[in-house]
């Protein structure tokens, strides 16, 4: 019951074994409290390559796009 109640709060394996409680209802307490304390996982930076800091105007002139290839 201790295992479920750790992945039901995506609690790490290691974390598990700390919960406390006599009844479901104090082990998801006690998950909710260490769950409050863990620092949330950041979603990895998923850049395209693409700096949209350019100072690209979205302009689509041929001369000027010839121009900066030829350099």
């Amino acid at each position: 019951m201790v295992a479920s109640v750790a992945r039901r709060f995506d609690l790490p394996d290691e974390l598990a074994g700390r919960l406390r409680g006599e009844s479901a209802e104090e082990l998801e307490a006690d998950a909710k409290a260490l769950q409050s304390l863990l620092a949330p996982v950041a979603p990895p930076v998923l850049s395209g390559g693409l700096d949209p800091s350019d100072e690209d105007d979205g302009e689509m002139d041929p001369r000027k796009l010839a121009r900066l290839t030829r350099r």
